[in-house]
Formats: structure tokens, sequence, C-alpha cells
């Protein structure tokens, strides 16, 4: 993901989410809005079952504008998932070029009963469209499946911090199944869940005055499995691989080596079998017949023409068959 207004968010996954960020792509057929200058829009590889997690990176040349915090909020699948808010380093800036912070899920209980949920990716399941389906809400409920959003604020701390009194609760999960219609022909098949939740005391609370309207970054990840990318045309459909036989022998390994062998030993022992069953003339059986062209004489006579040397044919290669004699009809009477 590009710097933004001197801010960077990338997507994290897998256990150790530090140690590898989704693989992003760039659609094709659209570029990010010259209107939209603050927002930026790219695709993401995923895997379904990989934990995930947002990692903000401010830069040093970030501009606070009067600003002692940035706020971050996370949206899944266009619902609010969660918010932090990160205060303005106290170290000298001309020593330290940048920092960073995570949203690592959500949050649910109350206080030091609270427990912490890891966002996960998990596959969408779908069903059909039914008679008590409200087709008006699907553009709000569906609409941003495959979404990832973080939403970035310059802010001003109101206050002491305080610790957590209200019921936290996890949000942005999809437990319904979809409506197959509802997709309208996207190829999605995942969706964002929650983890078991794991004991922790809840973070504290900040009041906070936002100093933009609007996000001075927005960031939206568009998730997609590798079959879901390949099927936009976003990545490459993964090459027919080539037959072990038409590949340079120096190339294989000692197990593709010896899977050539079986082949080979196996097409050998089919072509031996099929070469030892031949089929066996009857005795009885009669060369098929020649069909020869005839054409009909002056005298109503059917001449053959034939193409040997045989002795029964004059010189032309005609064989002269006189034209069979016809019998009168049999009369029957009938009697009572």
């Amino acid at each position: 993901m590009p710097e933004l207004e001197g801010a960077t968010v990338r997507v994290l996954t897998g256990d150790r989410p530090d140690d590898h960020a989704a693989r992003e792509y760039e659609d094709n057929e659209q570029t990010d809005d010259p209107e939209q200058p603050r927002h930026i829009v790219r695709y993401i590889d995923i895997e379904s079952g990989t934990p995930f997690c947002f990692k903000i990176h401010i830069h040093r040349k970030f501009s606070w504008q009067g600003a002692d915090a940035i706020e971050a909020a996370a949206y899944l699948d266009g619902k609010f998932a969660r918010v932090i808010l990160f205060g303005k380093p106290t170290f000298d800036p001309k020593k330290h070029f940048s920092f960073s912070s995570h949203l690592d899920g959500s949050w649910s209980g109350v206080g030091h009963a609270a427990k912490h949920h890891r966002w996960v990716f998990a596959d969408l399941e779908t069903r059909d469209k039914t008679a008590s389906d409200d087709t008006a809400t699907w553009k709000n409920k569906y609409g941003d499946l495959g979404k990832l959003t973080v939403k970035l604020y310059r802010c001003q701390k109101i206050g002491a911090q305080q610790e957590t009194t209200h019921n936290y609760f996890a949000v942005g999960q999809q437990t319904d199944l979809v409506p197959e219609k509802a997709l309208k022909g996207r190829p999605l098949d995942a969706t964002t869940s929650f983890m078991a939740g794991t004991a922790g005391v809840g973070p504290r609370t900040q009041d906070r005055r936002r100093l933009d309207h609007h996000p001075f970054a927005t960031f939206d990840f568009l998730y997609r499995t590798r079959r879901a990318l390949q099927a936009l045309l976003i990545i490459e459909r993964s090459p027919t691989p080539v037959p072990l036989e038409e590949r340079d022998p120096e190339t294989l390994t000692r197990q593709e080596l010896l899977q050539l062998e079986r082949q080979r030993r196996a097409a050998e022992a089919l072509k031996k079998e099929r070469g030892s069953v031949k089929r066996e003339r009857d005795g009885n059986d009669s060369p098929s017949p020649t069909h020869l062209k005839s054409i009909k004489g002056a005298d109503g006579q059917k001449i053959y023409l034939l193409d040997s040397d045989d002795e029964d044919t004059d010189d032309d290669g005609l064989e002269v068959i006189s034209a069979p004699k016809k019998e009168a009809p049999e009369v029957v009477d009938l009697l009572d």
C-alpha cells in the first residue's frame, strides 16, 4: 500500500502477523480516483481460516496540524469493528523517523471480565433467495461484503484516560447465510469472523475531538481468495503443468524421474497387452463382396465394368452378361 498523507496501512495475516503482510494488487481496470486523493483501494490475496490485523504506520513527514492524537477506525464488510486512539510521540522527530500501531481485533464483555477476539477470514456460505427476503435492504447489508476499511482522523484529546465501564460487543461478524443473488455475480467466497476470545483487561477510553470533518486518509482492502482474484483477472490463472515426458530430464527431481519411469513401464505393458490380442478369422467367413459399376447395353443386357485381366472380359475390360428372362407370374385362384 503506498503512503497516503504521511500514513500507510497494511493488512497483516497469520498467527505471527508481523512476519507476513497480505500481498496487494491494483485493479487493472480501475485507478485511484483523482477526485478522492485521500482514498486508496487495493485487492489483497487471503486464505480462509487465517487471522488478520491492521498495521498503521505514521511517517516522519506526517503533518499533525495542531493534533495530539490520531484516531483509527476499522470496518469489516462495511460494519464498524473497532476504533483506537494513539497519541503524538514525545520523542525528537529528528532522531526517530516514524512509529506504528496495530488494530488487532475486537473486545467483548465488561472491564476486567472482557475478552479479546482476533479477526479471522472465513468461508462465505450462501443460500437461495426466499419469499421473506427484502431485496431493498440487500445493498445496505451485503454491498460491502469482501471489503476492509481503515479511516484515519486527526484529533485532540479531552481529559484523561478512564477505565472501561461499558459493555464491549463483537460487531462486523457475518453470521447469516448470504443470498446467492445478493452477490450479483461477484466472485466472493470468503468473509470475516472472530476467533474464540481470550481473557484480558479491556482497553482504557479517551474522549477526543476530531479536527478533520472527513478522514485525512481512507484505505480500502478488497480481500479475495486466489481463486476469486483469478476469476477477476487480477492475477493470472495457474498455468497447466508441462507433462513430465516433455520436460528437460536435467530439471526433474528424483521423485519426478521415478514417476516418469512408472509411466513408461505402464505404457509399455499396455502396448504389449494390446499387441497380443489378434482377431482370428472364422473359416466360414467369406470375403466381402466387391461392388462393380454397370451400364445397360443396347439389347437390354447388363454390362459390368471390370478392372482386371480376367479371361472372361474383352479387350476393353467389359464383361457382358445376358439380361435374365422374365418369368410369367403365377396365378392362383381363390375358391370358396
